[in-house]
């Protein structure tokens, strides 16, 4: 509707104003990012409409905040188990003791993503909880409705932890107008322009409205019920706590939420396939937040799991053993598709094409591998409190050597500890005769794809020629050496918006030159875009995005593939309006 149609903020603050200078860089991620994005919300249908430097500025104020996260970030990962009185960023008392310690500087907050609790059954399920949390701002970010606004956020992965930094709001206990603070004992939504906003925050995200609430009154809600808004006094709602935004998944004999703890907090379904559901779902199903009506919603999403059981995963796979499919590209296609990554071993058991299941196996080796590594570090700084990275590339040394073969332990390894992790990562992953302790499972990949992937999603890098050593010599076994490992370096994720303001900034920068540096800028772009939608493979904002600067480049070169390109972009971004009016051009045109 067009009264709630708009620009989302990505960075608020307790302190307002802003102004020139370096955006975000005295610690205010608020203010001059609020004008920004809503300036932006106005200007995606006409990417010549804005002068690339508002693209630039807003590129800027997250890449300020990305660099002081990840700069304060190490240091409080780093001297996680030291006393507090050793300690050069001490913890914040901002009261009450939920989601364990917190620490506050440069107005951003930062909490370990650790199971402090026993809640979630491992440190690596609060971690996956944490991405929800990430997937969740991006999504609410998305909706691009007037006056909702939500805070910057990263992850910050870094010697086995994962510490989540998000810019402070502009909240307290007294602002809270939607959603519940305490548990769901009580739920505010009588705001009507709030109620009416998240409504349709619920009908983009095809999430049901439903009734939310524990012990006192239930009032009518989008989304979760202990997602919080917060209104403020210049009449802007600011969101948080996203982490439960996207329902459950839950077969019909609820054997997956019961196989491990806490499992509801953290086994989600991804949003594409929640907006593929023939009917909206309800982020409270299967929780102790979705009583009223609860055999209806839950019923509901179990259906919805079971379709994704039954009939996405083994599609996805035999379409991709009769198309073949790039390793890159392998993950973000499953997104697409809405599969979440610990289906991986599903996929694999429908796949019937020898090389796309040794990519598929070669995926969920890494992924196993990152978990490996993680809790190795962690163990690490724990025994040491204040470990120098000397014995972490050791230690990172001698598994890597395992994973090679030129450690007494590599046998072991690769037919017993890690086919353990595997069964239970991924289930379904291996076949009969992999499952056999006698069976060599490093026979079954590419190891020189298999530590590339490694370095992607763990964060340590690797002498380029070492990689090539390894390629060229696939079945020696083969040890590395200290020097071989160059960094140990932070690895974080963030919001998208840093690819998608950069790419439209550098396509806007490269319609305005020409020869060799504007193609130049152009490819840039399109690299850019492509981070972005790799990031939220159902952004239609930034695919619809790219689509306009393809079609505005075919406008202006008429050159092969650019017009079947924008389609494709607008396909994926389900803009119907946009593929209608290239529709009526190309029969003008006579393109096919």
């Amino acid at each position: 509707r067009g009264e709630v149609r708009g620009g989302a903020c990505p960075a608020v603050t307790a302190r307002g104003g802003g102004g020139g200078g370096r955006v975000g860089g005295d610690g205010d991620w608020g203010g001059d990012g609020v004008e920004l994005v809503e300036q932006l919300g106005a200007s995606r249908d006409d990417l010549d409409a804005y002068d690339h430097r508002t693209y630039t500025r807003l590129c800027n104020l997250a890449n300020n905040f990305l660099d002081v996260a990840k700069t304060y970030g190490k240091v409080i990962i780093s001297e996680r188990a030291l006393p507090i009185a050793q300690k050069t960023i001490k913890p914040t008392d901002i009261g009450g003791l939920a989601g364990g310690e917190k620490y506050k500087i440069h107005n951003i907050l930062f909490k370990f993503a650790v199971d402090w609790q026993g809640y979630y059954g491992g440190d690596e399920y609060v971690m996956k909880a944490a991405g929800h949390e990430l997937k969740g701002l991006m999504a609410i970010y998305q909706c691009q409705l007037k006056k909702l606004h939500v805070p910057l956020m990263c992850l910050i992965d870094y010697k086995g932890y994962r510490l989540i930094a998000i810019s402070i709001l502009p909240i307290s206990s007294t602002t809270l107008v939607y959603g519940s603070s305490d548990g769901g004992a009580t739920v505010h939504a009588t705001n009507p322009e709030i109620c009416k906003i998240m409504k349709a925050v619920g009908r983009k995200l095809n999430l049901k409205e439903h009734w939310g609430g524990l012990n006192g009154p239930q009032k009518l809600i989008s989304g979760p019920t202990d997602m919080e808004v917060h209104s403020t006094v210049d009449g802007k709602y600011f969101v948080c706590d996203f982490a439960r935004l996207f329902p459950p998944a839950v077969d019909s004999n609820n054997t997956l939420l019961a196989a491990k703890r806490g499992s509801f907090l953290y086994t989600l379904l991804r949003p594409e396939l929640v907006r593929r559901s023939p009917l909206p779902l309800s982020s409270d199903a299967c929780s102790r937040f979705g009583a009223h009506s609860k055999e209806l919603h839950d019923r509901e999403v179990q259906q919805m799991t079971q379709w994704l059981l039954d009939y996405v995963i083994p599609n996805f796979a035999i379409d991709i053993s009769s198309d073949g499919v790039e390793f890159q590209k392998l993950v973000p296609m499953l997104h697409r598709e809405g599969i979440n990554c610990r289906y991986l071993g599903m996929v694999r058991a429908w796949a019937s094409n020898p090389d796309v299941r040794q990519k598929l196996l070669t995926e969920c080796l890494a992924r196993v591998m990152k978990n490996m590594i993680r809790k190795r570090m962690r163990n690490l700084l724990n025994e040491r409190k204040f470990a120098l990275e000397e014995y972490f590339r050791a230690d990172l040394l001698r598994f890597l050597n395992t994973v090679l073969g030129s450690d007494a332990n590599s046998g072991h390894f690769w037919c017993i500890e890690v086919k353990a992790a595997l069964r239970e990562t991924f289930p379904q992953c291996l076949s009969r005769a992999e499952e056999s302790p006698d069976f060599d499972l490093s026979s079954m990949i590419s190891r020189h794809v298999l530590i590339e992937r490694l370095q992607q999603i763990t964060g340590f890098e690797l002498d380029d020629r070492v990689v090539d050593d390894i390629r060229l010599n696939p079945q020696r076994p083969f040890e590395l050496v200290d020097s071989d490992i160059e960094q140990l370096a932070e690895r974080t994720k963030h919001m998208n918006v840093i690819e998608y303001a950069e790419a439209t900034s550098l396509y806007i920068q490269s319609a305005q030159r020409q020869g060799s540096q504007k193609a130049r800028l152009f490819d840039l772009a399109m690299k850019k875009y492509e981070a972005a939608v790799a990031a939220k493979p159902d952004d239609a904002i930034t695919l619809t995005a790219w689509g306009n600067a393809l079609y505005a480049e075919y406008q202006r070169t008429f050159a092969d593939g650019l017009f079947q390109q924008a389609v494709d972009k607008y396909n994926a971004a389900k803009d119907g309006n946009r593929l209608l009016t290239l529709g009526i051009q190309s029969r003008t045109r006579g393109e096919s």
